[in-house]
């Protein structure tokens, strides 16, 4: 499979190892991953993306040195409102948050990430109906 018919997906997070593990994992699910290690990579890579947007982004919230968090999700939703995103954070308040307030393609996903298998078959289906998530 190219990576012209591969669904891409945005990973942002600050922690390398994390983006590593991950992008493995869901290289190996026949994802095109593109790694963003705070805000400005993530708008960087979102401006270079062409068509339509990523198949699904994947991100922290809690990131080092700049935006994170609620206004980094907007700021998603504003260049690509279509696309479902996971939120991952090992903060148990942010992901009862997230489950009960947001309903528009916005999923939480707790960290530590403890079956791998599972998230990565989760964004795969959510990747490939994204029009099934959102309003």
């Amino acid at each position: 499979m190219t990576s012209q018919t591969q669904p891409k997906l945005l990973l942002i997070d600050d922690e390398p190892w994390i983006c590593d593990a991950l992008t493995a994992l869901l290289t190996d699910e026949g994802f095109d991953v593109t790694v963003a290690g705070n805000a400005k990579q993530c708008f960087d890579a979102l401006a270079r993306q062409t068509g339509d947007c990523f198949a699904a982004i994947i991100m922290d919230w809690h990131l080092k040195g700049g935006m994170e968090g609620q206004e980094l999700l907007d700021q998603i939703h504003l260049r690509c409102h279509r696309t479902p995103v996971f939120v991952v954070s090992g903060d148990p308040s942010v992901t009862e948050m997230i489950q009960k307030t947001r309903g528009d393609g916005v999923l939480a996903v707790n960290k530590p990430i403890m079956d791998f298998s599972a998230f990565a078959e989760l964004v795969k289906h959510t990747a490939t109906h994204k029009d099934d998530h959102r309003p």
